[in-house]
């Protein structure tokens, strides 16, 4: 009986439940880090209209405005627009830039290998139309600029950038029309972040276990919860709890969702659950007015980010 359970676990079911027991029973891994600006603020969901060229999110203190930009088409020999950066990806592919730039502790980032390693390691390219979706993340993330603000009682913070300052493709002009030969090929050659970005980067990096983002990689607003959970927890101070109102939670991660509360509390209840199957040592309880959120365990110790940096 418990066979036939496991042979009907689907191919999300047996990645969450195979890494939430790694998770649970082995501590040791590596840690990917990402900046705080996307644990407390997030990117779209899905592609927006090609209309909406701004994206505004605001928690708190903290705001995020991306602008999305324009790439150079060797085909056309013009300016072409690309969409806002969107979906698990495009928070994958940033995560990446993130994380390598705090272990080499520099804002140069030499792609091809490292980014392929990333992208295998993630499942993220298990067929061409995956392969693309990556691409088409990488450009977008690399043409758009970023506000980011930081607002509280002592000073207003504030930086206006393309995140990705640089980037460096190989264009190869012989692929077919179809294959777009804007996008990067395989022999991409490096990025270089924003040196204000960088530097903003080492001072509030969040580390994160990259299972759980592997695990929940088919999920965006799984994958913003994870991260928001794991910059917010560990720094709950109140005993009795820090709550979090339901309209909070909804202007957070109900982007663009129009039914009633109710059907949006269950939606997010689901996922969750998803998501602390991940992150076992989080402490909280959903209450009628919220969420509550106690003192938490961060994802990944200080100490194994101190050994692994």
């Amino acid at each position: 009986m418990e066979a036939n359970k496991m042979e009907e676990r689907t191919p999300v079911q047996a990645r969450l439940f195979d890494f939430g027991m790694e998770i649970a029973t082995e501590e040791t891994t590596s840690p990917v880090f990402q900046h705080a600006i996307f644990c407390q603020t997030c990117l779209p969901y899905r592609k927006p209209p090609e209309d909406i060229r701004r994206w505004t999110r605001t928690n708190g203190n903290s705001k995020l405005i991306v602008t999305a930009g324009e790439i150079f088409n060797p085909r056309t020999e013009e300016l072409e627009p690309v969409s806002l950066p969107y979906g698990s990806k495009a928070r994958l592919i940033q995560t990446f830039f993130d994380t390598e730039a705090v272990k080499n502790q520099s804002p140069v980032i030499e792609v091809e290998k490292s980014l392929s390693a990333f992208v295998r390691r993630m499942d993220l390219a298990k067929n061409g139309r995956n392969v693309a979706t990556v691409k088409e993340q990488l450009m977008c993330l690399s043409a758009c600029r970023m506000h980011i603000i930081l607002n509280n009682d002592e000073h207003l913070f504030q930086q206006e950038q393309k995140v990705i300052k640089n980037f460096s493709f190989w264009s190869n002009k012989s692929t077919t029309e179809e294959q777009s030969d804007f996008f990067p090929s395989a022999r991409a050659d490096t990025v270089e972040l924003d040196s204000d970005y960088f530097k903003h980067l080492l001072l509030h990096a969040v580390p994160l276990d990259e299972r759980a983002l592997k695990a929940l990689s088919h999920s965006p607003s799984g994958l913003d919860i994870y991260t928001w959970l794991a910059h917010r927890l560990h720094r709950v101070n109140n005993p009795k709890g820090q709550l979090v109102p339901w309209v909070s939670i909804r202007e957070q991660f109900g982007l663009g969702y129009t039914g009633k509360m109710s059907q949006f509390r269950r939606k997010f209840t689901q996922t969750l659950k998803m998501v602390l199957t991940q992150y076992p040592s989080a402490k909280l309880d959903e209450t009628p007015g919220g969420l509550l959120l106690f003192n938490s365990k961060p994802p990944i110790s200080r100490r194994l980010v101190s050994v692994q940096k």
